[in-house]
């Protein structure tokens, strides 16, 4: 927590002078780190509140279409995930779709977790017809960017089956 205080309370990124985007996108993996934390202890209100100063501090700093904001939005579908709100998550999945889509980030790592996360949604809202395109789509894109023995891969695999 000391380590959020520090980040949080640096002046250089609350008063936009001699803005870094490479210490930005530290400091947004950083609070993302956090939020996933409080999600494994289940502290739903926490992680989506550090969630959200990451999501502010990615839009503010460095665009709504970065990278880095694209991370915060999976994150915040996640943290939804978490407390069974799944339409809200599936909502946040497909924005951070969108966002990919406008960068043209399509062979990335974070385009095909959202269609499986997508899916996963779906799924959890008993919409496994409609899941599958996300389905088949992710876990190809997945194969092509980790390759066909990795362990992601076969438990993607798995959840479609």
């Amino acid at each position: 927590m000391f380590f959020l205080l520090f980040v949080l309370s640096n002046s250089s990124f609350v008063s936009g002078q001699d803005i870094d985007p490479a210490k930005v996108e530290v400091q947004v993996d950083s609070l993302i780190l956090l939020s996933r934390q409080a999600m494994e202890k289940k502290a739903w209100e926490e992680a989506m509140e550090i969630n959200g100063r990451a999501e502010r501090l990615a839009a503010d700093e460095l665009g709504e279409h970065s990278m880095s904001f694209v991370k915060t939005l999976l994150n915040h579908g996640k943290v939804h995930d978490g407390l069974k709100e799944y339409t809200d998550a599936e909502e946040c999945y497909y924005d951070a779709k969108s966002h990919l889509e406008e960068i043209e980030a399509l062979e990335s790592e974070e385009y095909f977790r959202s269609l499986l996360l997508i899916a996963y949604a779906k799924t959890a809202q008993n919409k496994f017809k409609e899941g599958i395109p996300f389905f088949l789509e992710g876990i190809q894109l997945q194969r092509n960017f980790q390759g066909g023995d990795s362990p992601d891969l076969a438990r993607s695999m798995s959840n479609l089956g």
